[in-house]
């Protein structure tokens, strides 16, 4: 099965030097509609999602500075430590088989591990590439089936990167930012449930998330 759609959001960020070490807190929240396809249970429409995530990363940076403490290029290897939340409400909706839909709910925890690359030019502008390994440490799978059925999950990995092009103004900053990030998350273990017609075991299965899109942001 598979799901595809759009959504957008707002991403809070909070960035500081505290000697020679660099923090980063970051608080993103996106939502939209996704459209559910599967060769055994068949199509539907437009289901609510929701993704929450919060991450802290520390780093140091390296690099070179010219006259008045400015750097005209930088590098900030990082890591830290982030939290991924996932819902898809599904609930009441019937696929065109005629099959039922349920709400789900994915929990990841993670280590960020990355660097970002920055070189300066004249008149405020600035370009900043980004890339990251995300190392997995668990995740849980909430799915309100009759009962709710929960699989945890204990292997797999995240990369992301991105581009950004920055003007810094006297007052405020501008960014754009297009981005990638993917997700590969495998199997996870089993769980049995008890129904009025027997016994079951459900698991999640192996799979993958890739979202592809562009930040447009605001620095005060």
């Amino acid at each position: 099965m598979k799901q595809t759609g759009y959504m957008g959001g707002v991403n809070l960020s909070f960035s500081k030097f505290v000697g020679l070490v660099y923090w980063n807190t970051d608080l993103a929240l996106e939502a939209g509609r996704v459209k559910y396809s599967s060769a055994d249970t068949g199509r539907t429409g437009n289901d609510s999602n929701l993704m929450i995530e919060a991450r802290v990363v520390a780093g140091t940076r390296f690099g070179k500075a010219a006259s008045g403490g400015e750097f005209t290029w930088s590098i900030i290897p990082y890591v830290g430590i982030g939290y991924r939340f996932l819902g898809n409400d599904s609930a009441g909706d019937i696929t065109d088989t005629e099959a039922f839909g349920y709400d789900r709910r994915s929990n990841y925890l993670y280590s960020p591990i990355g660097f970002e690359a920055t070189r300066r030019f004249g008149q405020g502008w600035s370009f900043t590439t980004k890339a990251e390994f995300d190392a997995f440490w668990a995740g849980r799978q909430i799915s309100y089936l009759s009962p709710t059925v929960t699989n945890r999950q204990s292997s797999g990995y995240g990369a992301r990167g991105s581009v950004a092009f920055r003007y810094k103004g006297k007052v405020r900053d501008f960014t754009i930012e297009p981005f990638i990030t993917y997700w590969n998350i495998g199997k996870s273990n089993t769980a049995a449930f008890d129904t009025d017609s027997g016994t079951y075991i459900a698991w999640e299965p192996q799979n993958t998330t890739t979202e592809v899109g562009c930040k447009i942001g605001f620095g005060f």
